[in-house]
């Protein structure tokens, strides 16, 4: 994901290939797990950008 521009995008590619693997309360769980990395992901870009630095 971290190679990804579309942050959200990896994130979505990410559920969507697991879900065979997922019952729906897992699913759900992870929904919520990749929408805090990809929130956490794009904070840190933004505070790299910032001080000058790029991902």
């Amino acid at each position: 994901m971290y190679s990804q521009p579309d942050k959200e995008k990896a994130a979505r590619t990410v559920l969507k290939a697991s879900l065979p693997f997922l019952n729906r309360e897992e699913c759900e769980r992870v929904k919520g797990q990749l929408s805090y990395i990809v929130q956490d992901m794009k904070e840190e870009r933004q505070q790299n950008q910032s001080c000058g630095f790029r991902l």
